[in-house]
């Protein structure tokens, strides 16, 4: 009777112990559940799948080959998946080569929980063909994964047809690589490859005026450079220099050489700026001689270790910059400087004790390097460094200070503190266990006054942190 039952709830736990008690009488109404009531499907193919045993993977098998509906196609492969990776893998590639570039049935991360599963699709991959968008995602997906599979990406890659960015272009190869930024291009996932360490774009240059001063503020290059221009300047950057980034080249008397970009040129002295940020004053007297080289601060073959399809990615989020949109730095005032902790043995070896305190410490052997949230002001806490807690668990961990033109109390907005904690100084400041939160504080302090820790392991979801002054 519990399985006519038209609460869910109920209905649920009663196909949850069928499957488990292995009550024969109860499997074909599980079945007909499945195959012709939308709101009972998913409750009854768990149950199915608590059955286990070769009928279970027969059924399931059957149904994604042969089912005409979709939504029971997919659920079988899903149910599949832990019963039997290899059969499941032949049906999910199916389904994903009708995929819009979305995974909008949520396959690929199915696949990529654990290993015998992803091997199982890239060996299901072998001979298949995939459209670009879903292959690129589900490369992207596997590389950020904790394990990333080889085998499986390498697999995607092949199907995919994804190809290394080429460095040189003819001009009816520019009117292409035009039209595909324009059609295929997804600044979201450009984004995150703007954000890699080894692409170097955030060490040199700043968006809005967080960042690296070394190269042109990126603010508004999409508004007002169009996509060729854009896309040359990162093939071949020699040939597209902004005006005062240059290299210049000062001698002095001594000998000593000095290369940067040139800062200032004044009577008295002569201000570079060299490849780190810093800059270096060399009196005018001292100079030998100054010269400014035809070549760009900015490395050539940056993109070198591109996919075609992520140089798409990139260059149509650098095409959205200071356009009306996501990606136009607005006025809300959010913090958007960060110092970020690198992984350190003294927090795994000490949290189990100290909790989350550990990580407010003034320890001289911590390293905190400079971080910088998205566009839109998120931190997105699986892009900063992973620092070690007890067993599996990864924290990312920063630091921040005040807006110092700030006067009288500040208001902190959180827009959720799950699995957050956020210190001023060592005192830790109480948060809700989950929603938004508004804390006020003092202004002054020091650039690093706060520190915030959250749970990466447990917490995808960005952080976004605004301010207000009263």
């Amino acid at each position: 009777p519990l399985l006519e039952s038209d609460q869910p709830e109920m209905f649920t736990k009663a196909a949850q112990l069928a499957g488990l008690w292995k009550l024969a009488p109860a499997r074909t109404k599980l079945i007909d559940a499945l195959m012709n009531s939308p709101k009972k499907r998913k409750a009854a193919a768990e149950g199915l799948r608590l059955y286990g045993g070769a009928q279970a993977v027969a059924l399931f098998e059957k149904m994604s080959r042969e089912s005409k509906d979709d939504a029971v196609r997919i659920l079988a492969v899903k149910e599949l998946a832990s019963l039997a990776p290899d059969k499941a893998a032949a049906a999910a590639v199916e389904l994903l080569a009708k995929d819009d570039g979305s995974d909008r049935h949520g396959l690929l991360a199915l696949f990529l929980k654990n290993p015998k599963a992803s091997s199982a699709l890239a060996r299901a991959l072998k001979g298949k063909t995939l459209p670009s968008k879903i292959a690129s995602l589900g490369l992207q997906r596997a590389e950020t994964s904790g394990r990333p599979p080889k085998d499986l990406m390498a697999a995607l890659k092949a199907a995919g047809k994804l190809k290394p960015m080429i460095q040189k272009l003819s001009a009816k190869q520019m009117a292409t690589m035009v039209n595909r930024v324009k059609t295929d291009g997804n600044p979201h996932r450009g984004e995150t490859i703007y954000r890699r360490t080894a692409m170097q774009c955030a060490a040199c240059h700043a968006i809005g005026g967080v960042g690296s001063p070394i190269g042109p503020d990126l603010v508004s290059i999409g508004a007002s450079a169009p996509v060729d221009y854009l896309i040359t300047s990162l093939l071949k950057p020699n040939d597209k220099i902004k005006e005062g980034y240059h290299t210049t080249s000062v001698i002095e008397k001594n000998g000593n050489a000095h290369t940067g970009g040139l800062v200032s040129e004044g009577r008295d002295e002569v201000v570079l700026r060299d490849f780190a940020g810093k800059k270096i004053r060399i009196a005018r007297a001292d100079i030998k001689s100054i010269k400014i080289s035809p070549v760009s601060m900015m490395p050539a073959r940056l993109t070198a270790n591109l996919r075609e399809d992520e140089f798409i990615d990139l260059v149509r989020f650098l095409s959205e910059l200071g356009k009306e949109g996501k990606f136009k730095t607005g006025a809300r005032p959010v913090i958007r400087k960060w110092q970020a902790l690198q992984p350190h043995k003294r927090t795994r070896d000490q949290i189990g004790h100290r909790g989350s305190a550990i990580f407010a410490d003034s320890f001289d052997g911590y390293q905190w390097t400079p971080f910088v949230s998205r566009v839109n002001g998120e931190l997105h806490p699986a892009e900063l460094p992973k620092v070690e807690g007890r067993g599996r668990s990864r924290w990312g961990v920063v630091r921040f200070g005040l807006d110092p033109a700030l006067k009288g109390n500040v208001t902190l907005k959180i827009n959720n503190t799950l699995h957050m904690h956020l210190f001023d100084g060592k005192k830790e400041i109480k948060l809700p266990a989950t929603g938004s939160a508004t804390i006020v504080v003092s202004t002054g302090g020091s650039e690093d006054r706060f520190t915030l820790a959250v749970n990466s392991t447990q917490r995808p979801a960005p952080i976004l942190i605004e301010t207000q002054s009263k």
